[in-house]
């Protein structure tokens, strides 16, 4: 019997090789390295080589990929496989799932979730406020990529069976 799991990871890691997110340039780095850090580099590639190696896949060789497009490609890979596998483990956790990938085109944003909502506020008053902009810098800036959310239940679907 073929895991549905380990099916679907196999098929993403194809598909990061297929679409050149996942690719090697001639000095041997790989495109999910960040290239300024030695052990980054390395870890990198040995992802590479296992993923060649042992589920003989096929890594292609080129020139430096802009780092912007091979994050959106990772991305909708990403969400693919989340929207193939998760909605499958209702054992696991039951609900209207979604598996969304966030950007500057969808109509939902980061602040439409309530874990995120405060990031709004903050972006307006450091607008409104240099010195704050200057002392917070950008990291309180957080924007996930990819969300998985469950949506959220009628009355009537929490009291169907008993009130």
């Amino acid at each position: 019997m073929d895991a549905l799991i380990a099916n679907a990871r196999y098929h993403f890691h194809k598909r990061l090789f297929e679409t050149n997110t996942l690719t090697l340039t001639t000095a041997g780095v790989a495109s999910n390295a960040d290239t300024s850090s030695r052990g980054s580099k390395a870890i990198a590639r040995q992802i590479v080589d296992i993923l060649v190696e042992e589920q003989h896949h096929a890594v292609s060789i080129v020139d430096k990929i802009s780092g912007q497009t091979l994050g959106k490609q990772f991305e909708k890979l990403t969400m693919e496989f989340l929207r193939e596998t998760f909605p499958r483990l209702q054992n696991l956790r039951p609900g209207k799932w979604t598996v969304l990938q966030l950007g500057n085109n969808n109509k939902l944003k980061t602040s439409d979730f309530a874990q995120y909502e405060h990031l709004a506020y903050l972006n307006a008053l450091t607008t409104q406020n240099a010195q704050l902009a200057a002392a917070l810098g950008n990291d309180y800036l957080v924007a996930p990529d990819v969300v998985v959310y469950r949506d959220l239940y009628e009355d009537s679907e929490i009291n169907a069976d008993q009130l």
